[in-house]
């Protein structure tokens, strides 16, 4: 029979061994200097359109909303 320190220590070996192998799997992958710089642009763009986007849509709904509000405040 193995003694359970032993039979702990021999997982332990094999849960090291595992981790060893799946760690450099985990690692993030990071494009190179250059390409982050283009990637940073093209987020800045998105963050242009969206916010150009909900002011459109804020703007072009704004009016009808606080209308439909204020037919359902005045009863009240």
């Amino acid at each position: 029979m193995i003694p359970a320190a032993q039979i702990i220590q021999l997982r332990a070996a094999m849960l090291k061994d595992k981790a060893a192998r799946l760690l450099p799997a985990l690692r993030p992958v990071t494009a190179p200097a250059g390409r982050r710089a283009v990637t940073s642009v093209e987020y800045a763009i998105i963050a242009g359109v969206l916010a150009v986007v909900i002011v459109a849509s804020v703007t072009a709904i704004g009016p009808e909303l606080a209308n439909t509000f204020n037919k359902v405040a005045t009863p009240l």
